[in-house]
C-alpha cells in the first residue's frame, strides 16, 4: 500500500482464500483504491473483507471469479465495473457494501450465489448485459433468464414488489435487509420461498401469498412487522425461525394442508393472540411442531372443522340410504339418538319442543283433576238438596 492508500496486486492465477475474517493481510486496512493487474483469475475468499476505506476498484479482463465475502463490508465502495471475463460471483461477495448504488452483470456471468449483493442499502438496481444467457434484469430486479427464480432484489428499491406470474422460487437472501420494501404480492406459480428471503425487511407490513406455495424457508420473514398473515391452503412446510421475532403479529391463518412447523418459527411473536385453522382440532394435533413455539401454541385457536363436517355429511348420507327396519320402533333408546340431537344445528330447538310437550301433558292432567273434583262436588250438592 502506498502513501495514498493505493494497493496494487499483480501475478498469475488465483489469489489465496482466507478462511477467517481477520486473516487477510488487507482486512481492516486503510486501502482506498485497489488495482488488480492482468493475469489474476480469481479474487480470494474474504480477501478485502472490511476494507472500510476502499472506494475504488479496478479489475482485470482476466478475472473469472470473485470469492465469497471478497468485498464484504467495504462500506465506501460506490461503483464496481465487472469485466466481461467474469463467470462467477460467490456468496456474499459484495455483502454490506452500503454505498454501492448500481451494478451491471457482464455477458458471461453464469453463477450469482446467494446474498452476493446482500444488505447493500443504497443499491437501486442490478442490471444485466442483454447478451447474458443466464440472467435478466426486470425493472432493476435480478431474475434467472427463464424467469423461474427471483435471484436478488436491490436493497434501496422502495415500495411494492409484485412478482411476475411464472416465477417459481424466491431465492435465498433475495430481499434480505431491504428497508424500503413495503408490500409483496406472489403469484400462484411461486412454490417456495428461500432461506432469509425477506429477513429483517423492517418496513414490509403486507404480503399476499399465491395458492401454489408449499414451503417457506429458514428465517424467511424474521423480524418483519406484519400484524396478520394468511397462509394458503397449499402450504405444507414452514422451516425453523421463519417468522421469528415478528413482534407486531397478532393473528395467523393456516390452511388445512400444513404438516410441519419448524422450531422457533413463531418464537418471540409476543402479540400473537389468535390462530385460525381451516380444519379440526384433531387434525391440528397431527402437525409436527418444533420446540420454542409457545407463542403460537398459547394463542386462542379457531377451528373451522371442515374435515369433521365432511365426515358428518357422509354419515347422514349413508343413514338416508338405509331401508326402514320394522324393529326400529321397538328398539330401546340408546346414546346415538342423543348424540345425533346434540350434533344437529337445530338440537337446541328440539330440546325446546320436548319441554313444550311435557308442559302440555302436565296442563292436561291438571285440567282433568280439576274437572273430576268439580264433578264430585256437584254430586254431593245434589244429594244434600234431596
Amino acid at each position: 500500500i502506498d502513501s495514498d492508500g493505493v494497493l496494487t496486486i499483480s501475478g498469475k492465477g488465483d489469489m489465496k482464500d482466507y478462511e477467517f475474517v481477520d486473516s487477510s493481510p488487507w482486512s481492516f486496512s486503510k486501502v482506498k483504491k485497489l488495482i488488480i493487474k492482468e493475469g489474476v483469475t480469481s479474487i480470494g475468499k474474504r480477501a478485502f473483507y472490511k476494507c472500510t476505506m476502499l472506494s475504488s476498484v479496478s479489475l482485470p479482463d482476466s478475472l473469472i471469479s470473485i470469492g465469497s465475502g471478497a468485498f464484504s463490508w467495504c462500506e465506501k465502495l460506490t461503483n464496481v465495473s465487472l469485466p466481461d471475463s467474469l463467470i462467477s460471483i460467490k456468496t456474499e461477495a459484495f455483502d454490506r457494501c452500503e454505498s454501492l448504488t448500481s451494478i451491471t452483470l457482464p455477458k458471461n456471468v453464469k453463477n450469482v450465489e446467494r446474498g452476493a449483493f446482500d444488505s447493500c442499502e443504497d443499491l437501486e438496481s442490478i442490471l444485466v448485459d442483454e447478451s447474458n444467457s443466464s440472467y435478466i434484469s426486470l425493472d432493476g430486479v435480478l431474475y434467472s433468464k427463464d424467469m423461474k427464480q427471483l435471484v436478488a432484489y436491490p436493497g434501496a428499491k422502495a415500495g411494492a414488489l409484485i412478482v411476475p406470474d411464472g416465477v417459481v422460487t424466491i431465492g435465498d437472501y433475495a430481499c434480505k435487509f431491504n428497508k424500503s420494501l413495503t408490500s409483496v404480492t406472489l403469484p400462484d406459480s411461486v412454490t417456495s420461498i428461500g432461506k432469509q428471503a425477506f429477513d429483517e425487511c423492517k418496513n414490509l407490513t403486507s404480503i399476499t401469498f399465491g395458492n401454489g406455495l408449499t414451503s417457506i424457508g429458514d428465517c424467511a420473514f424474521r423480524g418483519c412487522p406484519f400484524t396478520s398473515i394468511t397462509l394458503p391452503n397449499s402450504l405444507t412446510t414452514i422451516e425453523e425461525t421463519a417468522f421469528y421475532c415478528c413482534r407486531d403479529l397478532t393473528s395467523v391463518e393456516f390452511g388445512n394442508r400444513i404438516t410441519s412447523i419448524g422450531a422457533t418459527a413463531f418464537n418471540r411473536c409476543e402479540l400473537l393472540e389468535t390462530v385460525y385453522y381451516k380444519g379440526s382440532a384433531a387434525k391440528w394435533a397431527t402437525i409436527s411442531i418444533g420446540e420454542e413455539n409457545d407463542e403460537l401454541l398459547n394463542a386462542q385457536f379457531v377451528f373451522s372443522n371442515i374435515d369433521e363436517e365432511i365426515n358428518n355429511s357422509s354419515n347422514v348420507a349413508d343413514e338416508n340410504k338405509m331401508p326402514d327396519s320394522d324393529d326400529s320402533d321397538t328398539s330401546s333408546p340408546d346414546n346415538s339418538d342423543t348424540d345425533a340431537d346434540n350434533n344437529s344445528p337445530n338440537s337446541h330447538n328440539k330440546g325446546e319442543n320436548k319441554d313444550d310437550s311435557n308442559t302440555g301433558l302436565i296442563v292436561l292432567c291438571a285440567t282433568g283433576a280439576i274437572l273430576a273434583v268439580a264433578g264430585i262436588a256437584a254430586f254431593i250438592f245434589i244429594k244434600v238438596k234431596k
